[in-house]
């Protein structure tokens, strides 16, 4: 759930600063709006195939799926330096897109199967609450900060921290063990 809300705080980031690089440093509003509408593509791309493809680890797949965030946030950090910077900004968030949507049905699979259903609702609650208070700091805060640092402290400080704290789920061993379906147990409220 930290990653979850980590990523969120991160979308915040990109979602103030992003239009705003857009702008000013990729060829305008237009590149944005390619920009989302791609990400949107590959979310709806990944909420399909997830359910589609063979994955013994959902839960390492959807802290892999969260952690592409980062990559959105360090491309947008530094667009100039980048080689043809609107296709790697777009490409980059396509990923992070994809990791998002395959994330979303993996993760409610794996709670619904390893949580105990009286249980259940407390602990949807919970993930929401986390993920919705964590992207109104992000955007709340990426202005501010970006006015004081410049844009791209606030996008790799963010980046670091979605990358870090999404792929440090990987160490948890409930989350490199294979689940296979049916076979998960529900753990104690």
């Amino acid at each position: 759930m930290a990653g979850h809300g980590v990523w969120h705080l991160g979308a915040g980031v990109l979602l103030t600063l992003g239009p705003v690089v857009a702008v000013r440093s990729l060829g305008g509003e237009s590149v944005w709006v390619v920009v989302a509408q791609a990400g949107t593509v590959a979310t709806v791309l990944g909420v399909f195939a997830a359910p589609r493809l063979p994955i013994r680890r959902p839960l390492a797949v959807a802290a892999v799926g969260a952690a592409a965030y980062a990559c959105p946030l360090a491309a947008f950090a530094f667009p100039t330096a980048l080689p043809a910077p609107a296709v790697v900004v777009t490409a980059a968030y396509v990923v992070a897109m994809l990791g998002v949507g395959m994330l979303t049905p993996l993760w409610e699979t794996v709670v619904q199967q390893r949580v105990e259903p009286q249980a259940l609702g407390r602990v949807d609650s919970f993930d929401a609450l986390i993920s919705f208070a964590a992207r109104p700091l992000g955007l709340a805060a990426a202005a501010p900060v970006a006015a004081w640092a410049g844009a791209a402290a606030p996008l790799l400080t963010a980046a670091a921290l979605v990358a870090v704290v999404n792929l440090a789920v990987l160490a948890l061993p409930e989350v490199r063990r294979r689940t296979a379906e049916g076979t998960a147990q529900p753990v104690p409220a």
